[in-house]
């Protein structure tokens, strides 16, 4: 069916009964596009739909001295291509929280060698003066800024530097004097 600048001008105005004919027009051939795109009945009837969604939610930017299939198709292969894009992103995540559900899985040895670690960094951690060992806590558990730790503790922002730089900087000779692996497992618990 050809598709006159009248009708066109007619959907451009929000007419209904012009936009009813557009889809009647092009309906098919969007639905076809996408089944050779490798999609099902069902699939292809919700491009059908967003592709037409789409086209009366930018009705206003119609041109009527441009080829209304050209526009249709394009709109067509970018909502599938849009789609393939989600879906390989979805896939993607679950494969990535697949593997991090594989790992999360560990062995009895493993925890008590993790729980022997962890009391091991604690131990360096106390073993820091009061104020240092607060200041570092605040930052490295807590996640607070420099600048929230020094409003909350009543300190000066330059103390506060000194301080978590001191006492990463402890922490690290500690666990260079323990062992390289020990070190990076304790540096990456404590995100030293």
């Amino acid at each position: 069916m050809l598709i006159d600048s009248t009708t066109i001008r007619c959907v451009k105005q929000g007419n209904e009964a012009a936009f009813k004919v557009l889809y009647d027009a092009f309906s098919q051939k969007i639905f076809t596009v996408s089944v050779k795109f490798g999609l099902t009945s069902d699939e292809a009837r919700e491009i059908v739909q967003e592709v037409f969604i789409k086209l009366w939610n930018h009705r206003e930017t119609l041109n009527e001295n441009l080829s209304i299939n050209a526009y249709l198709l394009t709109i067509t292969k970018n909502t599938l291509i849009n789609r393939q894009k989600k879906l390989t992103y979805e896939t993607a995540y679950k494969k990535y929280l697949e593997k991090r559900e594989m790992n999360s899985f560990i062995n009895m040895e493993d925890e008590i060698v993790h729980s022997d670690l962890k009391q091991l960094a604690e131990s360096f951690i106390n073993s820091l003066p009061d104020q240092q060992k607060e200041i570092f806590l605040l930052s490295k558990k807590e996640n607070l800024s420099n600048k929230e730790i020094a409003e909350k503790l009543n300190l000066s922002l330059r103390t506060v530097e000194n301080q978590v730089y001191r006492a990463s900087k402890k922490i690290k000779d500690e666990l260079k004097r323990n062992g390289a692996i020990l070190s990076l497992f304790i540096a990456f618990i404590l995100g030293v």
